[in-house]
């Protein structure tokens, strides 16, 4: 994933809201580029303050890293190209940093993406360079909006992903989530109507078995929502979105407490 042109002279700004309250201002910045792809330099207000050093060796095939150490915490940082060339520029992202002890988290998650969507050589290599402590893998609902959706072919999708994923990571902890269940929509005399999604359950009874099997962690959030008919409860709750798919934002820092108080027991029954 990343973003790609063809413009000569190239300059975006990478910046996160300042006011949220989150701390979220950072003092060092890694982007990650094609090869191919033109360096790029700070502008504007923090361009006398940066050090910055130039990938040279790709860390995976293809793919150079570049660090800026800024003199002081920012919300954002303006870049431009060095040259200006016609080179087809692909940058794949880039992490932010400040020093700070806690959690570095990493969302890649793009609205649609399936298991398979993620079984890709290339996708593991640059995913293998964040280091994760911990890898969470929260897919399954799409598939099951399928037409054709068998639970015996997304147990193959899920089991190719484990595979490749744990070729380029091997000794990353990895825990899996099932699908929380949803409605999907029907037209029914031609007025659309909602009905609940039952293959969410058959991809969660999946997801189970494979990990069961592999002895990977699994947390299961069908069970946690509340399981079989559970979507009514959360759609009453006002806790989905219209869609009544995607939840909205208190539906989803809910499933996120749901998550963290399960962690908490788990490292409290290890103490």
């Amino acid at each position: 994933m990343g973003i790609a042109t063809e413009t000569a002279n190239l300059s975006f700004t990478i910046g996160v809201t300042p006011r949220n309250g989150a701390g979220y201002s950072f003092n060092e910045l890694i982007l990650y580029r094609d090869a191919r792809a033109m360096p790029t330099v700070v502008t504007g207000r923090y361009k006398e303050m940066v050090d910055v050093v130039y990938g040279e060796t790709p860390v995976v095939p293809g793919i150079l890293r570049d660090t800026f150490y800024i003199g002081r915490q920012v919300d954002t940082l303006s870049l431009k190209t060095t040259r200006v060339d016609p080179w087809s520029n692909i940058y794949y992202g880039c992490i932010l940093k400040n020093g700070n002890p806690g959690i570095l988290y990493h969302s890649v998650g793009i609205n649609g993406a399936m298991f398979v969507n993620y079984t890709d050589r290339s996708f593991m290599e640059r995913l293998s360079l964040l280091e994760p402590s911990l890898l969470i893998v929260s897919l399954g609902t799409n598939e099951t909006f399928g037409r054709r959706f068998r639970e015996e072919e997304f147990a193959g999708q899920v089991e190719a992903f484990l595979d490749l994923l744990q070729e380029y990571m091997p000794g990353v902890p990895l825990l899996l989530t099932t699908p929380p269940e949803c409605y999907r929509p029907v037209v029914v005399n031609k007025k659309k109507s909602f009905v609940r999604n039952e293959k969410t359950e058959l991809a969660t009874r999946a997801i189970l078995q494979i990990t069961g099997e592999r002895g990977i962690a699994c947390w299961d959030l069908f069970a946690a929502t509340g399981g079989k008919n559970s979507c009514e409860d959360w759609f009453k709750g006002k806790w989905m979105g219209t869609d009544r798919v995607h939840f909205n934002q208190d539906g989803y820092a809910e499933q996120g407490l749901l998550l963290f108080q399960a962690i908490r027991r788990i490292i409290n029954e290890e103490q």
